[in-house]
């Protein structure tokens, strides 16, 4: 029995990878919604809104910044699972994205290898847009923020690993239902 990360071709993985990006590059307007919007939205609801309700710091900090850090982490991890669970299950089972990409030397262990990086890649990408709405919005003042997505990225990773795999055990789309209540119960608990 041989482990699956020895029969990683990386020159296959970029090549998949690669694929992605332009696919990404070419609807980049639409995919620069949701990074923008999301946190705009929950930084004027829970930042500035609820914040303004709380009177004192948490832990020696402002609740718009608090909230800021807890809108970033949440949302990195929500993109590497969301492009790992339905985005996945759509190139594998609607679109046939998988099977055209198996049907050339690619193996299944570089395929899987390439669309767990193109989710940490996406989750970076993500990551960089947030960041600059939390800076513009006066949530992120430390310094050390730019350190963020180092712990973040670690995350993103493992999320977008389990969520690939569980995908892989999923035929129907509405089985994610249970992945994702289980997901957000752990989450806000």
């Amino acid at each position: 029995m041989t482990l699956a990360a020895t029969q990683i071709n990386l020159r296959d993985a970029l090549a998949v990878w690669r694929r992605n990006v332009v696919v990404h590059l070419r609807l980049w307007k639409l995919n620069l919604v949701a990074p923008i919007i999301e946190p705009v939205i929950s930084i004027l609801g829970f930042g500035w809104g609820i914040g303004a309700l709380v009177a004192g710091k948490v832990t020696g900090i402002s609740y718009l910044t608090f909230a800021g850090a807890g809108l970033l982490g949440i949302t990195v991890l929500m993109r590497a699972m969301f492009e790992m669970t339905y985005a996945a299950y759509f190139r594998m089972v609607y679109q046939s994205t998988y099977d055209a990409i198996l049907a050339t030397p690619v193996d299944a262990e570089s395929l899987a290898f390439a669309e767990i990086l193109w989710a940490i890649t996406h989750s970076l990408f993500d990551t960089l847009v947030i960041m600059t709405v939390l800076i513009v919005f006066g949530a992120a003042t430390s310094p050390w923020a730019i350190l963020a997505p180092l712990p973040l990225l670690t995350g993103a990773t493992f999320m977008a690993g389990l969520s690939l795999g569980i995908t892989a055990q999923f035929h129907d789309i509405d089985a994610f239902n249970i992945y994702m209540a289980m997901f957000f119960s752990t989450m806000y608990v």
